[in-house]
């Protein structure tokens, strides 16, 4: 009995075919062309930088300013809660 559980425990565990050779596959993503916008295109950033946050996209873009400065963070709460787009070649 021992020995079918082990064959059976063999033959489901064993993997597919092992004479087929797995191919790797790579592809590089460029870090620096991106596009970065709103779904509805209100806010659209041209050569955004990944990786990178939406606050210093924007900033970067003169979209907005430093969100540290004084009462920036209240002013720019809309852009944690805007759904954001980023795009590549």
């Amino acid at each position: 009995m021992k020995k079918l559980l082990l064959a059976v425990a063999l033959a489901v565990a064993r993997p597919g075919r092992a004479d087929v050779a797995a191919t790797p596959v790579s592809r590089v993503i460029p870090l620096d062309v991106w596009t970065f916008r709103t779904p509805d295109g209100s806010v659209h950033v041209e050569n955004a930088k990944a990786p990178g946050t939406s606050h210093v996209h924007l900033m970067e873009a003169g979209v907005i300013g430093d969100p540290y400065f004084r009462f920036n963070e209240r002013e720019y709460e809309w852009i944690a809660k805007e759904t954001w787009v980023y795009e590549t070649q």
